[in-house]
């Protein structure tokens, strides 16, 4: 919730800051249907409430802003810091992300596709501003539609799609 006093104790008291969190190299065992999920890496939580001082705090203290939750077996971009940054549409927090390392193209889930079908033209923005790649094909729940472009179209998000057109999205 926000509390950056209590996450500045904990983490004094020598918190893993990456409890819930795997990267790349670590496997997972497979998922029991009915087995308790594990919590989400504090950071992710922060991410996705848009709670700045405390990602600030978090990072600072190594957590680690690519990592994915202990239960995503397949690894999806979809699960990072920087992807709930971009779909629940927090620009500050983005930045961080960025400014600590958070690639903003990789995978076939992307943070910009995901702000753009939110409408967050702030977020669109920063992204296309660290360089996001504004036609990465993304996995999308839209059958016909896969681009940051036709994502924003669809839900008819008009000043994300003038953002795109802009930068030299494809129209095709």
């Amino acid at each position: 919730n926000g509390h950056l006093d209590v996450v500045t104790k904990l983490i004094a008291a020598g918190a893993n800051v990456n409890v819930g969190a795997k990267t790349p190299r670590w496997k997972s065992p497979p998922y029991r249907f009915g087995a308790p999920l594990p919590a989400l890496p504090p950071l992710h939580i922060a991410a996705v409430m848009g709670h700045l001082t405390v990602v600030t705090k978090l990072i600072a203290a190594g957590a680690l802003v690519e990592a994915h939750r202990a239960d995503d077996v397949t690894m999806s971009f979809d699960d990072t810091p920087l992807w709930k940054a971009a779909r629940w549409g927090h620009p500050a927090v983005v930045t961080k992300l960025i400014a600590a390392g958070a690639r903003v193209n990789k995978g076939d889930r992307n943070p910009l596709a995901a702000a753009a079908g939110a409408g967050h033209l702030t977020v669109v923005t920063k992204l296309i501003a660290a360089g996001a790649n504004i036609n990465n094909a993304t996995h999308s729940i839209l059958s016909h539609c896969s681009t940051p472009l036709c994502i924003a179209a669809a839900n008819g998000h008009t000043a994300v799609v003038s953002k795109l057109l802009q930068h030299g999205a494809d129209k095709s």
